[in-house]
């Protein structure tokens, strides 16, 4: 009778699952006798995204906050995140190392030292750090997908910095009226795009263009002249 938004497998735990709900997540365990579910965490405010770190999770909610909850000890720490009161959270993960944030108002890290989400510029790319973050998924140490802005971009560590490249990619969910919902990563290299209306498929994420393409201007508007 529950439905979950999102289901995250217990990486310690063969047939454990996290199950997310609107406000509550739950603690499913596959047995010999069946399914057994239980309730961990309830909130009053909405979750949107949660990650499951070595048995902690870190839990994104609507009130724009991020909380870290200890289902062993039950300890719990609330970290308010420095957004506007019309923005939001979207995604909360571990990536290139640090717990990170995708917010409406650009990318986060936790900072261990001070225990708070600061903004993040690693990437020196200055939409990541101030605009729309709504998907993050690592497929390698040196590969990092985003979907900022509308765009999906992909950060490459090159030297020990990263660069990010955005123009390839300008294909995937090209329509204004289809979002991307997640991003994975296939086994075989290829990344996996599931957006609101199709499923894309990058076999080859190095590709380049194979033409070149001629552009014909017919007009220049400057304004509404």
């Amino acid at each position: 009778g529950n439905t979950y938004i999102r289901l995250f497998p217990d990486v310690g735990e063969t047939g454990g699952f996290y199950g997310m709900r609107e406000q509550s997540i739950d603690y499913l365990k596959e047995s010999e006798n069946g399914l057994s579910v239980r309730t961990i965490y309830e909130t009053e405010a909405v979750i949107n995204d949660i990650h499951i770190d070595d048995g902690s999770l870190w839990i994104a909610t609507g009130d724009r906050s991020v909380v870290n909850y200890q289902p062993e000890s039950k300890d719990t720490s609330t970290f308010e995140i420095p957004i506007s009161e019309d923005s939001n959270l979207y995604r909360i993960s571990r990536v290139g190392g640090e717990i990170r944030l995708g917010t409406g108002e650009g990318l986060f890290f936790f900072e261990e030292p001070t225990q708070t989400f600061v903004r993040d510029t690693t990437f020196s790319d200055p939409e990541l750090a101030n605009d729309d973050v709504t998907r993050i998924e690592q497929c390698s140490s040196n590969e990092i997908w985003f979907r900022n802005k509308r765009q999906i971009k992909r950060a490459i560590r090159e030297n020990g910095r990263w660069r990010t490249v955005t123009d390839p990619y300008r294909l995937v969910a090209l329509s204004k009226e289809e979002g991307i919902e997640d991003i994975e990563c296939g086994e075989d290299g290829a990344v996996w795009f599931a957006g609101t209306r199709d499923l894309y498929r990058l076999r080859d994420p190095d590709w380049v263009y194979s033409a070149d393409f001629q552009t014909n201007i017919t007009g220049v508007l400057a304004e509404t002249d």
